[in-house]
């Protein structure tokens, strides 16, 4: 509701409006802010230097509110002619949006605060106008719970599941992630699922390091992940290449002593020296009976070699003697129905 100061004279409303109709048409929209902006402030000087007494504003037109929320609270204040804080007031009575400009730090309201938690942040946050990290980060602060959370509880059931299975079946039947089932499954100290995994030997740890991981891994029908991981768990170093004047040494020494003198392990020596077709100085060996040949390529050298109570590479030197190729499978080899067919194996000396 407008206000006349005096009798005869104008409220400032009015004499802005007089002169806003004289600059209408002649200036850009830009220059035409900032004319009315420099009048206005000029008024409001001019009315607090002298004895008239204050305007009261009038109603707020439809175009002012349709200004509300298109432009920062200070713009739309100088456009209308108010204080940035009347302009505030009037948009939060509208349930406006601000416009919150680039660097500019919008606060949270304590109405803001009390939609956390009561629905999902994303839901929240187009609710509020800000960004779903926002809203989540300011939750969190708060330490209020969300209202849809990723991580549903464990139940016991679900617990004796894991190790029972590789972690990506358990994570398909219990539709959870992958990461969230095995960070569980070692939270609880329970092992990774292992299927029909075959122990190490003592006659195949031996072996470890005598020779390049890939080719033992072909030897004893394992992987190449799982002779690399058993090779460092036991602290063996990787293969030590033979050079040519160690390759000299084999056959004119014992195996103990090339062993010794080359760094290489005895039992790394003597399979050298069989690959190299080199007789051993000093055999301890028995013969190969036809029961025992017939289990050659059969399966892997490890597992015939348990069989027949020979050291590996006994049984893949033998082997390659009658040209037999390895195995193609990694099938183990069992054992004949009939233990006497065995018997006769003189078990003393383990050469070949």
């Amino acid at each position: 509701m407008s206000m006349r100061t005096h009798p005869g004279t104008f409220t400032v409303r009015e004499r802005l409006s007089r002169e806003l109709n004289k600059l209408l048409g002649k200036y850009a929209d830009a220059e035409l802010v900032k004319r009315i902006a420099r009048m206005v402030n000029a008024a409001h000087r001019q009315g607090q230097k002298s004895d008239v007494p204050p305007v009261l504003h009038t109603a707020w037109t439809e175009e002012e509110i349709k200004l509300l929320g298109t432009k920062p609270d200070a713009e739309v204040a100088k456009l209308v002619g108010r204080s940035v804080e009347v302009v505030r007031q009037q948009r939060d009575s509208r349930n406006i949006r601000p416009v919150i400009e680039p660097g500019e730090v919008r606060r949270w309201t304590t109405e803001e605060e009390r939609l956390l938690g009561t629905k999902p942040d994303a839901e929240i946050a187009r609710l509020l106008g800000r960004t779903p990290g926002a809203v989540q980060a300011r939750r969190e602060k708060r330490k209020i719970p969300p209202a849809n959370p990723l991580r549903r509880p464990w139940r016991s059931e679900e617990e004796k599941l894991l190790g029972t299975r590789p972690d990506k079946e358990i994570a398909h039947l219990l539709k959870r992630h992958i990461t969230t089932v095995g960070d569980r499954r070692r939270l609880l100290g329970i092992p990774h699922f292992v299927g029909n995994r075959r122990e190490w030997t003592l006659e195949e740890e031996r072996l470890l390091g005598t020779m390049p991981d890939q080719e033992l891994a072909r030897r004893l029908g394992r992987t190449l992940f799982s002779v690399r991981s058993k090779r460092l768990l036991s602290g063996h170093s990787r293969y030590h290449w033979w050079t040519e004047v160690e390759q000299k040494l084999l056959g004119k020494l014992p195996d103990d002593k090339v062993a010794r003198r080359t760094g290489h392990s005895e039992r790394g020596v003597q399979i050298k020296r069989q690959r190299c077709g080199i007789l051993n100085p000093q055999p301890k060996w028995r013969k190969w009976t036809i029961r025992e040949g017939a289990l050659l390529g059969t399966g892997p050298d490890a597992d015939v070699a348990r069989l027949v109570r020979r050291s590996i590479s006994a049984v893949e030197a033998r082997r390659r003697q009658l040209r037999i190729p390895t195995a193609t499978t990694t099938t183990r080899v069992r054992r004949p129905n009939r233990q006497d067919d065995f018997k006769h194996i003189a078990y003393a000396g383990g050469g070949s």
